[in-house]
């Protein structure tokens, strides 16, 4: 380290001392050879020089400060304020960094900074004191902490911050072995303590792995960031003194500095430089080197790497990973093999980075939140915001480069692009293909001006208000434009209308989404024709949205028919043709038609896998529908098979800890619990859970959702202790880092206030589901239908309380406000219809139980779905109670037979529907079904054992 000052203060001497100003950049070309750090911390001591006129900022150790003629090793053992130092953990131009022990008032580790001897020009004290006003603005859990801050005996400054165990993060990632998605979720706190940062109105200017070191917290990676020396305000000054780069100094690490840092002035610096850093940082953990590499930099003088930062273009990730003669190296530390890593990083993650790394940072994202949310959607199989640059994109930058050349070059420059043109355009209109190409490329080039000028444009930027609002506002106003504003271009205005469709889908506002889908549909039939690719695209947009509206007949009608039209023009095997299966599959499972389900996806899945691959995204996407329909006819152990399948695919496809994978886990837990083998449904929760904890952290939203499923487990396992004691340990973390209206957290209040009940404890269930449904009408409106389920809830609880009237009309309300929300025939309702039919069938409480209104109600959920086996349960049951019983039993054989199979349940109302009937012997059978299923399975419930109860009180107890 003594050597590194050494050379900094002969290098900055002799180019004051024996060198004009102007020859500086010559003579540190040949002094600092290939070592940009090093040059840097030479030309802000030039430049600290040429501000304050005089020579006070020479790095001397033989004048001011005792302690002048210490290297920064020499510190070790000696006390700075209550401080003892202990070890050097890193050494720069401008100052050391230590770890040190404070011994009072308290005992602990500390990381002390400490200035160097002869480094206390203002320029460079400006600089650390910036660091430390910095870093105590902060309060982020991924931000080191300031603690402390003070002055030696002599006068040199120091401040104290949280001492960081950790590595820096290439290191780490590269050290464990780490698959890229296992990167990128490190990836998102890093970006959340840059928002953090921006938001608290400072610049990191200098991200790079180095100053982001990850530690191991419990067993979980926990990333810092360190180190805003040179820092910058947007709001406000961090200091009183002068902060603001001189003219001519370059401040950053050039392998990680954006282009606006690269100009000689630097005033226009803002938070999208630091964007540019994180996107230098995910190339790096993605490909193993900067985009412009170390040894290039070392070759080049520093005016060409600036021009090099400022102009060149970088290749993309895969390209990087394509062309490297390390691939193997830098795959083996990825725990991946070669092909794989560049095909996995093709496409979206090379959007994300080459976002980041435009040169023009108004194409980057807006913010770091921003990377964030994207690199969250990117994990979680959502479409990204980033996408791949168009062409004319591509061709308006590469003219953009060329118009800086000569005059003459430019205009060969011209002359070859306008040749390239014309010999494309003949070459398109050589086949219809490509015309169609080209064609497609222009109708979505213009879709995208539209939007860009008429849509996004048209937005009110103002703070305050309702954002929801604002944004229908915005749609509203480019919807009424589109029509006119296009309409010389019906395939653009198809496209756009298509656009406004899915934003109005997004904000669950149907009826509008609907107008416009129909509208593309609409034009595409028109100019194209009805089995036009395009216009079977859009039918199927639409038929999604008649479906999430809960329209099923019309939904199934226009799925079979785009799949027909597929079929047709792209043929059965095409990924639109197999995605539209899948769709179709969605909505028979609605209906209840799950043996047409089962058919179609039986033969969905060996045309996917054919085609596509047996890992391929709808390949899995097809198996899991199938799975779902097995457990849905009660063929477990198909579904156990299958799911395991999946998982096994899915663990080897994208690893252990891929979301993905943690899908395929929680699915079979599910099927687990079906199966009532609880214990291994556990065992899978717990691995999930663990596996949350490490790639996400112990507090991240999809961990607590597994936390809740522990929880949820022991309250079917009638574990009710255990599963109150979970339900509070989720409850406590949501309340705090999700907040009271998130749906999670109200879904850990009713999971607790659910068991609370069960244990008797009535008043603080009650409290809990008030405040569920006060939070629910907060976060999502009266009129939502979590909000009746929540109202359901509490009719139960009215109904324990012996308030039977208050509880029928909660649970009739409730049902009202689902059929006015979502419509009669949508499958939420359909589903709440049911239970509620079956409170009112069974219930033990004479004046709440209402077996005329049950029937009825169930009846009307069988008619929009005759299939639907558990409706037809509710349906035996209510006739049961009516004195109906030879029509009980057909219902309740209808409804075991559309289940393949029945439960406990079943057998013993077939048994008393058999009793009553007079055929005592068949009761006897049906009674001897239900005790074995008892038996066999965990302990029954209230519900059921009420049932059994009954059943012996009117066999006489016979039946055994």
């Amino acid at each position: 380290m003594s050597n590194e000052f050494d050379k900094l203060r002969e290098i900055f001497l002799e180019a004051v001392e024996q060198h004009a100003p102007e020859a500086w950049p010559a003579f540190l070309d040949r002094a600092c050879g290939g070592d940009p750090a090093l040059r840097v911390e030479v030309e802000l001591l030039l430049d600290a020089h040429v501000a304050e006129g005089r020579s006070g900022v020479t790095p001397s150790r033989d004048d001011r400060f005792p302690s002048a003629g210490l290297a920064p090793g020499d510190w070790i053992g000696k006390k700075v304020g209550p401080y003892k130092l202990v070890e050097l953990i890193g050494d720069g131009g401008m100052g050391s960094v230590f770890m040190a022990e404070q011994v009072e008032p308290i005992q602990r580790r500390v990381a002390l900074k400490l200035v160097k001897p002869g480094m206390d020009s203002k320029q460079v004290l400006a600089r650390f004191e910036a660091e430390r006003q910095a870093l105590a603005l902060m309060d982020h859990p991924n931000i080191a902490k300031v603690l402390d801050a003070g002055s030696t005996e002599w006068g040199q400054p120091y401040f104290v911050m949280e001492l960081i165990r950790g590595v820096p993060i290439t290191q780490f990632c590269d050290d464990r072995r780490l698959a890229p998605e296992e990167r990128l979720r490190l990836c998102i706190p890093v970006c959340n303590a840059i928002q953090h940062a921006h938001q608290k109105g400072v610049i990191h200017r200098d991200v790079k792995p180095s100053n982001v070191l990850v530690a191991l917290y419990d067993g979980v990676p926990v990333p810092k960031v360190i180190d805003f020396g040179i820092a910058k305000a947007v709001r406000q000054p961090l200091t009183e003194k002068t902060l603001v780069t001189g003219f001519g100094a370059i401040v950053g690490t050039l392998e990680y500095m954006s282009p606006e840092q690269a100009e000689l002035n630097q005033l226009d610096v803002d938070t999208r430089s630091d964007v540019y850093g994180l996107g230098v940082l995910l190339y790096e953990l993605l490909t193993g080197t900067t985009p412009i590499l170390p040894e290039r930099l070392k070759r080049s003088a520093n005016l060409e790497i600036l021009r090099l930062i400022r102009e060149e273009e970088p290749p993309a990730p895969s390209t990087r990973l394509e062309t490297t003669e390390e691939i193997r190296a830098i795959s083996a530390n990825r725990g991946t093999e070669p092909k794989r890593l560049s095909g996995l990083v093709r496409g979206e993650l090379d959007w994300i980075v080459m976002r980041c790394l435009e040169k023009d940072r108004n194409r980057r994202y807006e913010t770091a939140d921003g990377l964030a949310r994207d690199l969250e959607r990117y994990l979680s199989g959502e479409p990204v915001d980033a996408s791949s640059p168009s062409r004319y994109y591509r061709f308006r930058k590469l003219a953009l480069k060329y118009r800086r050349g000569v005059a003459t070059a430019a205009a060969f420059v011209a002359v070859l692009l306008v040749a390239a043109v014309v010999s494309t355009w003949l070459a398109i209109r050589a086949t219809g293909a490509e015309a169609a190409a080209k064609e497609q490329a222009e109708v979505a080039q213009a879709i995208n001006n539209f939007l860009q000028n008429d849509l996004l444009a048209s937005a009110n930027t103002g703070s305050g208000g309702d954002r929801d609002l604002k944004l229908r506002t915005v749609l509203d106003r480019a919807g009424r434009r589109v029509d006119a504003a296009l309409a010389d271009r019906p395939l653009v205005r198809a496209g756009v209308h298509n656009t406004i469709g899915a934003a109005y889908t997004s904000l669950s506002d149907y009826s509008a989404a609907e107008t416009h889908l129909r509208k593309s549909v609409e034009i595409y039939e028109s100019v194209r024709g009805a089995t036009y690719r395009d216009t079977l695209a859009a039918r199927g947009n639409l038929a999604v949205l008649i479906f999430r509206e809960g329209h099923l007949a019309e939904a199934a009608r226009m799925q079979q028919e785009v799949l027909a039209g597929l079929r047709a023009t792209v043929g059965p095997s095409s990924p639109d043709a197999i995605r539209a299966m899948n769709n179709l599959t969605n909505v028979l499972l609605a209906m209840g038609r799950t043996e047409d389900g089962r058919k179609l996806v039986e033969e969905t899945v060996p045309l996917a896998e054919r085609a596509l691959g047996a890992d391929a995204d709808s390949t899995l996407i097809a198996k899991g529908n199938l799975a779902r329909i097995y457990s849905a006819q009660r063929r477990y152990e198909n579904a156990r098979k299958l799911d395991e399948e999946l998982l096994a695919t899915c663990r080897k496809k994208f690893g252990d800890t891929h979301v993905r994978t943690l899908v395929a886990m929680g699915n079979l837990a599910v099927v687990f619990r079906l199966q009532h083998r609880l214990d291994e449904a556990r065992r899978l929760y717990v691995e999930e859970l663990e596996a949350k904890k490490k790639t996400l952290g112990p507090e991240h939203a999809a961990t607590l959702v597994t936390m809740y499923n522990l929880a949820e487990l022991d309250a079917a396992a009638g574990r009710n202790e255990e599963a109150r004691v979970g339900y509070e340990r989720v409850l406590e973390v949501q309340r705090r880092v999700l907040g009271t209206a998130h749906t999670d957290t109200i879904r850990s209040m009713m999971g607790l206030g659910i068991v609370l009940h069960r244990l008797g404890r009535n008043g603080p269930s009650r409290a809990l589901f008030e405040e569920a449904l006060a939070s629910q009408r907060k976060a999502l409106g009266k009129d939502h239908p979590d909000t009746f389920r929540i109202m359901a809830a509490l009719a139960d609880l009215d109904v324990d309380d012996g308030r039977a009237k208050e509880a029928k009309a909660l649970y009739e309300g409730a049902l009202d406000g689902y059929r006015r929300a979502l419509g009669p025939s949508h499958p939420a309702t359909l589903e709440f219809a049911n239970n509620v039919a079956w409170i009112l069938a069974t219930s033990p409480t004479l004046e709440v139980r209402d077996p005329a209104r049950a029937l009825d109600i169930a009846r009307a959920v069988v008619a929009r779905t005759p299939d639907n086996g558990n409706a037809w349960n509710t349906i035996g049951v209510a006739e049961y109670r009516l004195g109906k019983w030879p029509d009980a039993i057909r219902s309740l054989r209808k409804s075991m037979e559309l289940r393949r199979g029945g439960d406990a349940n079943d057998f013993l109302f077939l048994a008393m529907a058999h009793w009553r009937s007079g055929d005592r012997d068949e009761a006897r059978s049906w009674y001897k079904k239900a005790a074995d299923a008892m038996a066999a399975g965990p302990a029954p419930g209230p519900e059921l054992e009420r049932f059994r109860a009954e059943a012996d009180a009117l066999m006489r107890n016979g039946g055994r």
